[in-house]
């Protein structure tokens, strides 16, 4: 029989002892002070006994000393209960037989752990047992079962046994590794570094944690953790780029970037449907985008396609069908008066997507289908709002990262602002994609870690449905990659941790000896990006942040001798090949910026700034297929 509430009858009789034993002292000590009148007490030998009629002041005297007590001896008079306590315990991790993968493993690695810091082992078994540990839900928590896909949790002590549970897929599992690292200080730094605490004796009183993620969909894109599911799903990370079917559960993801020249290609249709693709300066070219305007012949090229995809790689919640990585969207006449009509190219892109996802939803109903907001598509449409199946990736590749994005000082974050606020009042299936590295190099400092958080604030109160963070996807050991995976992968569970108690956790764990130089180094570098003037964007000339960041910090160490040379060369702004179209945005220039930055002039768009013609290579972001 499961036990549900209240101590068992011997741990009860121990406290009352106990609290009897302390309680003693200051009883004598009542009694030897405030002595009752004559009348109402009797000597025998030297021992003055209290017979009856006490005054009021020893009575108030008398209950208040025990109310104190009691209420200090509350968490002690648990004490004989403890879950592991000098290599023994008397609890078993008990197992539902219909427990999930996950669950499983969740129990698993709480008894592999537990042997590792405690040296001992607790048993696994699916039978009751005198204090238990119950990985999942079971009807004696009292509550409704969590649905399977219900990433919240909850653990708690009843009685002597201990329960943790959540939605089957993963959600208990993230509340065994949440018991693990909040009460037994259990760390996932990184894939290759996990601290396990070594402990003698672990009390287990009253416990009652429940969480739940801020963002449903999280993924801290870089290369070291994309590849290590383990350390995702310790850190409750769902989204690894891929989809997934292990001993930690199913993952799924979201497929595709910058699809329309994989649904299209232009090598497969081009000589035969030059009308698909975009119409520049009069010619229809194969490196541009689609020419959307072609409506219903093009909506049934791609929904097929995409259908095939969605047979070939099944398990995503999510397909895309999104522009490529350039600005050269089609300028006939269709593709213009439909912008014009919807509010610009954003319009034009949402018109056409939502009757792909019109097709789509015919055949996979429960699937969705995104496309980006993003450079030329990032401003919200007028007359028409995403189908119920359309996520909006919307992008914040402008933005300034020195300064947090609801910075109304700032021109470049005040401009997305407006733009998140405007989709949020068209769909609620909004899926941001932030950058939180150096792009133009990764191995130099970046000043942005007191942004991730305020960011991340941000989107989850503007109701994001996903956060993807792309960091240094397709190299490892970035500048402080580490820390920074760490630290983005709790934040978008928790926006409301504290930033710099977990730096100097990490660090002392991580570094060691070395840690109060490094967070001298980071207080240094980190605290730069108030030398900047305007901003500090993802894609940036190497010589201004160099200039304004590198050489404060480096003299704010107490190092700094003299002017520091820079270290890179300045590189000239890109340079169109003979017979490539040049956006008019590009053109633009201002002396106000550092050389090699644009300024982007377009109707719909102004306060987009600064621009780098370069950059469109890097883009989103490219995954793997």
């Amino acid at each position: 029989m499961e036990k549900v509430g209240g101590g068992s009858e011997e741990q009860k009789r121990k406290t009352d002892v106990f609290r009897f034993a302390l309680l003693s002292p200051f009883t004598t000590f009542a009694k030897a002070t405030y002595q009752e009148p004559r009348a109402n007490r009797q000597s025998t030998g030297s021992t003055i006994q209290i017979l009856k009629h006490p005054t009021p002041f020893t009575t108030m005297l008398r209950r208040l000393t025990t109310f104190l007590i009691a209420l200090a001896l509350c968490p002690w008079a648990l004490a004989d209960n403890y879950l592991f306590r000098n290599g023994q315990s008397d609890y078993a991790i008990v197992i539902a037989p219909d427990a999930s993968v996950s669950e499983k493993t969740a129990a698993r690695e709480l008894q592999t752990y537990i042997q590792q810091m405690a040296g001992v082992q607790l048993p696994l078994c699916e039978q009751p047992r005198a204090k238990m540990i119950h990985i999942g839900w079971t009807q004696a928590v009292g509550t409704k079962r969590p649905a399977a896909d219900d990433e919240g949790f909850r653990y708690c002590v009843k009685g002597d046994d201990l329960y943790i549970y959540g939605g089957k897929e993963r959600g208990t599992m993230y509340g065994v590794f949440a018991f693990l690292e909040n009460e037994l200080g259990v760390r996932w730094y990184t894939p290759a570094f996990t601290k396990v605490p070594q402990l003698r004796t672990k009390p287990l009183g009253a416990l009652d944690v429940s969480e739940r993620p801020a963002i449903l969909r999280r993924m801290p894109m870089y290369k070291e953790v994309l590849s290590h599911p383990e350390w995702c799903a310790h850190n409750r990370v769902n989204d690894i780029g891929k989809t997934a079917d292990g001993p930690y559960g199913k993952l799924s993801a979201f497929w595709g970037i910058h699809t329309f020249a994989r649904l299209v290609p232009p090598n497969d249709f081009f000589e035969a449907h030059p009308e698909y693709f975009a119409l520049r300066d009069g010619e229809r070219i194969r490196n541009g985008q689609l020419c959307l305007g072609q409506g219903k012949a093009l909506v049934e090229v791609v929904a097929k396609r995409l259908l095939e995809v969605m047979r070939e790689k099944p398990g995503y919640w999510c397909y895309d069908v999104s522009q490529n990585d350039n600005e050269r969207y089609c300028q006939c006449a269709k593709c213009t008066r439909l912008a014009k009509k919807y509010g610009g190219q954003s319009g034009l892109m949402l018109w056409f997507v939502n009757q792909v996802a019109e097709r789509v939803e015919r055949v996979h109903p429960e699937v969705m289908v995104g496309t980006f907001a993003y450079q030329y598509t990032r401003h919200a449409p007028h007359g028409i709002r995403p189908r119920r199946n359309v996520v909006v990736r919307l992008c914040n590749i402008e933005c300034c990262f020195a300064h947090p994005l609801e910075d109304a000082n700032c021109e470049m974050n005040r401009a997305f602002m407006q733009d998140l606020k405007a989709w949020g009042r068209l769909t609620d299936r909004i899926y941001i994609w932030d950058y939180v590295a150096d792009f133009r190099t990764y191995l130099t400092p970046y000043p942005n870690l007191n942004v991730l958080a305020p960011n991340i604030r941000t989107f989850s109160r503007h109701g994001v449905m996903g956060l993807l963070e792309e960091g240094t996807y397709d190299a490892p050991w970035s500048e402080f990659s580490e820390l920074r995976q760490w630290l983005l992968a709790r934040l978008m569970w928790n926006p409301d941790a504290d930033v710099a108690a977990l730096t100097k956790e990490f660090c002392r764990d991580y570094y060691g000896g070395a840690a109060a130089d490094v967070l001298a180094y980071l207080q240094a570098v980190q605290g730069g990006h108030t030398c900047f003037a305007h901003e500090l964007p993802a894609y940036r000339p190497r010589q201004t942040l160099h200039d304004r960041v590198y050489r404060p910090a480096h003299c704010a160490t107490g190092k700094g001798r003299g002017k520091v040379q820079p270290r890179y060369r300045h590189r000239e702004p890109h340079q169109p090949r003979a017979g490539e179209p040049v956006p008019l945005e590009n053109k633009a220039r201002t002396d106000s910026l550092a050389p090699g930055w644009h300024v982007p002039q377009t109707a719909t768009h102004p306060a987009r700034r600064p621009y780098d013609y370069q950059r469109g290579r890097h883009g989103p972001g490219h995954l793997p297929a």
